[in-house]
C-alpha cells in the first residue's frame, strides 16, 4: 500500500496516520506527536 492509501484509509476510519520515512527528523516527529496528544486532549473537553 502506498502512503496516500494509508492516509485515505486513516482519515475514512477517523484515526490519525503518522509516517516515518528516510526524511523523518525524530525529534520533530517527537514534537508532533506531543502536539497532536494536547490537541486531542483538548478537543474532547
Amino acid at each position: 500500500m502506498s502512503g496516500q492509501q494509508l492516509s485515505d484509509f486513516a482519515s475514512m476510519a477517523g484515526i490519525e496516520y503518522l509516517q516515518i520515512d528516510e526524511h523523518t527528523r525524530i525529534e520533530e516527529f517527537r514534537k508532533e506527536i506531543r502536539w497532536n496528544d494536547v490537541y486531542y486532549q483538548l478537543s474532547r473537553v
